[in-house]
C-alpha cells in the first residue's frame, strides 16, 4: 500500500518545480538573444555609407533624432510611433549620460539601438511562447514550443533589424498569453493584460490591433465557466484598456487644437499605408498570383524552411481531426490560436504588396502546432514512436542549419561592400548606376537611401572623386555617357527580366557587350533549397544576399 507523500515534500516539489522553470526560462532567453545579437553590426553606416543595408530602418529611427531635440512629435505616422517611442526613449537615456547618438559621427549609434530592442523583444517573444505553451500542455510542450521559435528563421533574422514587426510581434504574443490566461483562469487581470498588449500591438503596427479579436474570443470560449456578470466585467475592462494603451503608444494621434479630433498627420499616414497595401508598387508581386498562394508557397517555406512549415502545417490538420479528444484548456487554447493563424492569413493574403515580414505575427503560433505535433509524437506507442521522431528530429535539426546559415549572412563580408572595394581599386573617374544609389547597390556614394537623401547624394556629386551616372533603363544614356565602370545588383534587375521588361533587357545587353570584364560578389549559404530557393524568395528576405555585378574596361 502506497504512502501519500508528506505536504511539505510535495511543497518542496513544486517550488524545485518553479525554480528548474525559471531557469529553463532564463536559458532561453539567453540562447534567443545570443542568436539575435550574433551580426547584429550587418550593414551598419560607416565612412562609406550613412545609410544601412535595410530600406526601412532610416524611415523608423530618424524620428527618434528629433525627440533627443526635444520634438517628441514623431512626425511620422505610417507605423504607429510606439516602437519609435522606445528607440527615443533609450537614445534619450544614453544621452543623460553622456552618449548621445546624435554626437556620434554617423547614425550607426542609432541603428544599434533600434536593433538591440528587435533582439530583446525578440527573444522576449519566445519566452511568452514558452508561458502559453506552459499553460495548455506543460513543460515539455512549452520547451519544444519556444526552441522552436529560438530557432526559426523568419524571426531571427527580422530581429536583427531596427523595424517594427519584432516588437509588433511581443505585444500581439503578450496579449494572446492574456487570452490564453482568460480561458484557464478568468480573472480580471488577464482580460486586462490582454487588452493593454493587444493595445500596445496596435500602437506598434496598425493592422495588428486586429488582435483584440483573440480577447474576445477568448472570452466566449470561458463563457461556460464562471459566472456571466464577472466575465462581462473583465471583457469591459480589457476592451477599454485597448484604445487607452493604444494612445499610450501612439499620443500624437490625437490633437486638441480646435476640439479633440485625430491629428492630419496621423490620418495621412494610415491612409498611406491603407493604399499602399492596395497597390503593387514592388515589380516582385507583378503577376505573383494569389496573395494566399504567394505567401503559402513561397512566403512560409522561406520564413520557416520547408520542415518546421511541414511540422506546423501537420500539427493544425491533426488538431482538428482530434481535437474532441483533448483537455479542455488545450482545445480551446490551440482552437484559439488556430482561429487566429487562419484570420491573420486570411487579411495578410488580401494585401498586393507580400512582403515576407508581414509572416512574422504568424509563426510564433506555427511554431506552437509543430511543437504540439512533436509532443503527441513523444506520446505514441514505441513502434510509431521511433520513426516519428527521427522524421521530427531531421526536420528541427535541418530548420537549425537553415537559420544557423541566414545568421552568417550576418557575419560575411556583404557583397556591396566586397563590390564597392573593387571598384575603389580601379581608381575610376565615372561610376554607373540604375538608379540613385540606394540599399539595393554597393556605395558608390555614401548618400545611399534613395530619394530619401536626393538632395545630399547631389551635393556630395560636386566634389565627388568621381561623377555618378544614373542611367535608368535607358540603353542609350548608357551607350552615349560610357561610364568606365557599372555596378549593378539582381536586386534591380532580376524581376524585370522575369516580367519580359524590353527595356530593362535590351539595357542588360547592352551592357554585357559593352565591357570586356566582369566581377560577380555574392554569398551563397548552404541549404538553400530547405527555404524553396533564392529565386522563389520574397524581395525583403534577398536582403541579406544580393548577388552584385561590377563592369569595366569598356570596348
Amino acid at each position: 500500500m502506497s504512502r501519500k507523500k508528506p505536504r511539505s515534500d510535495k511543497a518542496k516539489e513544486a517550488k524545485a518545480g518553479k525554480a528548474g522553470e525559471r531557469l529553463e526560462v532564463l536559458l532561453l532567453f539567453a540562447l534567443a538573444l545570443v542568436l539575435r545579437v550574433v551580426g547584429i553590426s550587418w550593414g551598419l553606416p560607416g565612412p562609406t555609407h550613412a545609410f544601412s543595408y535595410h530600406p526601412d530602418e532610416v524611415h523608423v529611427l530618424l524620428p527618434a533624432l528629433g525627440m533627443l531635440r526635444g520634438d517628441w512629435n514623431p512626425h511620422f505616422f505610417n507605423y504607429g510611433t510606439l516602437y519609435l517611442y522606445l528607440v527615443g526613449i533609450v537614445s534619450w537615456a544614453f544621452a543623460l549620460i553622456g552618449l548621445s547618438p546624435a554626437n556620434a559621427p554617423d547614425f550607426a549609434p542609432l541603428y544599434l539601438i533600434g536593433r538591440t530592442i528587435s533582439a530583446v523583444l525578440g527573444a522576449g517573444t519566445v519566452v511568452l511562447v514558452y508561458l502559453i505553451c506552459r499553460e495548455l500542455g506543460g513543460r515539455r510542450l512549452a520547451l519544444w514550443g519556444s526552441g522552436l521559435l529560438a530557432i526559426a528563421p523568419l524571426p531571427l533574422v527580422n530581429s536583427h533589424f531596427a523595424t517594427v514587426d519584432v516588437a509588433a510581434t511581443f505585444f500581439l504574443v503578450l496579449g494572446a498569453y492574456g487570452c490564453v490566461k482568460v480561458i484557464s483562469d478568468g480573472r480580471e487581470r488577464w482580460y486586462l493584460l490582454s487588452g493593454a498588449a493587444m493595445g500596445f500591438a496596435a500602437a506598434t503596427k496598425y493592422n495588428f490591433g486586429a488582435g483584440i479579436l483573440l480577447l474576445v474570443a477568448a472570452h466566449l470560449l470561458r463563457r461556460r465557466r464562471a459566472a456571466q456578470q464577472e466575465l462581462e466585467l473583465g471583457l469591459l475592462w480589457g476592451l477599454l484598456a485597448f484604445p487607452l494603451f493604444f494612445l499610450i503608444g501612439c499620443p500624437y494621434t490625437l490633437s486638441l487644437e480646435g476640439g479633440l479630433h485625430l491629428r492630419e498627420q496621423f490620418l495621412q499616414g494610415l491612409l498611406f499605408e491603407t493604399r499602399h497595401m492596395q497597390e503593387v508598387r514592388t515589380p516582385a508581386f507583378v503577376g505573383s498570383g494569389s496573395g494566399w498562394a504567394y505567401h503559402a508557397l513561397r512566403g512560409f517555406p522561406a520564413a520557416l524552411g520547408i520542415p518546421l512549415y511541414a511540422l506546423a502545417l501537420a500539427g493544425i490538420v491533426w488538431f482538428l481531426i482530434s481535437f474532441r479528444r483533448r483537455e479542455p484548456i488545450l482545445r480551446k487554447g490551440l482552437f484559439l490560436l488556430a482561429g487566429w493563424l487562419v484570420f491573420f492569413f486570411l487579411i495578410t493574403g488580401f494585401a498586393t504588396e507580400r512582403f515576407i515580414r508581414y509572416l512574422v505575427p504568424l509563426v510564433p503560433f506555427l511554431c506552437i502546432f509543430a511543437a504540439w505535433l512533436v509532443d503527441e509524437g513523444l506520446s505514441l506507442t514505441s513502434r510509431l514512436r521511433v520513426p516519428a521522431l527521427v522524421g521530427m528530429a531531421a526536420a528541427t535539426l535541418l530548420t537549425l542549419v537553415y537559420s544557423l546559415a541566414q545568421l552568417l549572412l550576418f557575419l560575411a563580408p556583404d557583397p556591396r561592400d566586397r563590390a564597392y572595394a573593387a571598384l575603389a581599386e580601379l581608381r575610376p573617374k565615372s561610376v554607373g548606376v540604375q538608379e540613385v544609389p540606394w540599399f539595393r547597390t554597393p556605395p558608390v556614394s555614401p548618400y545611399n537611401a534613395g530619394i530619401f537623401s536626393l538632395s545630399d547624394f547631389l551635393k556630395w556629386q560636386e566634389t565627388a572623386p568621381y561623377r555618378v551616372i544614373v542611367t535608368g533603363w535607358q540603353k542609350r544614356v548608357l551607350l552615349r555617357e560610357k561610364p568606365e565602370v557599372f555596378t549593378i545588383s539582381d536586386l534591380q534587375y532580376a524581376d524585370f527580366l522575369r516580367l519580359h521588361d524590353e527595356r530593362a533587357r535590351d539595357f542588360m545587353t547592352a551592357l554585357k557587350n559593352s565591357y570586356r570584364e566582369r566581377r560577380v560578389f555574392r554569398n551563397a549559404i548552404p541549404l538553400e533549397w530547405v527555404g524553396g530557393g533564392q529565386r522563389r524568395s520574397p524581395p525583403d528576405w534577398l536582403y541579406l544576399k544580393p548577388v552584385v555585378s561590377l563592369y569595366f574596361d569598356w570596348k
